[in-house]
């Protein structure tokens, strides 16, 4: 619905400035495959004596048409979600393990030193140990995921599921319940711990949800075409 402020704004969009707004976020074949579609039923409609105005108000508002295609096609977010596999080569091992998901093994080196200090309170490591089991886990867990990955030839929703079980933010997951069971079981519950864990939880599992539903709009385009 158009706002009665100034005729200015009442102006129509040009059909470059409207598939501009309505392919944002979408990924660049969707975003492409959107654009042509719509030019081409412009030109048609054109030919055919409409007007552009009259087919950009057929289009409708462009931020609603961006929900619908954000729902339809694959986004720049689903795409990250998808993981494109590798090869059992040495390039595909440096590729799991120095290449992808620096902001994870970021994240795991600095939280991952945290919770083994946690854990020293109790059971008295020395600080070498800890840093020696970060360091392991964070080049282990991505050569795990290289491993099962490339040497079952995972594809389609059992590869989503492996990339996202061995990926940095599942390593803290799994790490960040085993630190609260552990707390919980040894008699030192912690109400705000339970809230945090419980939210990364969700969070984590939205991640698969999203990554599947990611596949899904990929097979559907797939039949289609």
């Amino acid at each position: 619905m158009a706002w009665n402020i100034h005729p200015h704004w009442n102006a129509p969009l040009s059909p470059l400035l409207w598939l501009e707004i309505a392919t944002h976020g979408l990924a660049p074949q969707a975003a492409e495959r959107v654009r042509a579609e719509h030019l081409a039923h412009l030109d048609d409609a054109v030919d055919a004596g409409e007007s552009v105005e009259d087919v950009l108000r057929e289009w409708g508002d462009p931020h609603r048409a961006n929900d619908a295609f954000r729902k339809a096609h694959l986004t720049v977010t689903d795409r990250g979600l998808l993981h494109p596999g590798y090869a059992l080569s040495a390039a595909g091992w440096r590729r799991a393990v120095f290449e992808e998901g620096e902001a994870g093994r970021a994240g795991m080196v600095i939280l991952l030193p945290l919770l083994f200090t946690v854990l020293n309170a109790n059971l008295h490591l020395p600080p070498a140990a800890g840093i020696a089991a970060a360091l392991l886990i964070v080049l282990l867990v991505p050569t795990l995921r290289w491993l099962v990955i490339a040497g079952l030839r995972l594809s389609g929703a059992a590869r989503v599921v492996a990339a996202w079980l061995f990926s940095a933010p599942g390593t803290i997951m799994a790490l960040l319940l085993g630190v609260f069971w552990w707390r919980w079981d040894s008699g030192q519950p912690d109400g705000l711990g339970l809230g945090v864990v419980a939210a990364l939880l969700l969070l984590w599992f939205w991640r698969l949800w999203a990554g599947l539903r990611a596949l899904h709009k990929v097979e559907s385009s797939n039949a289609v075409n």
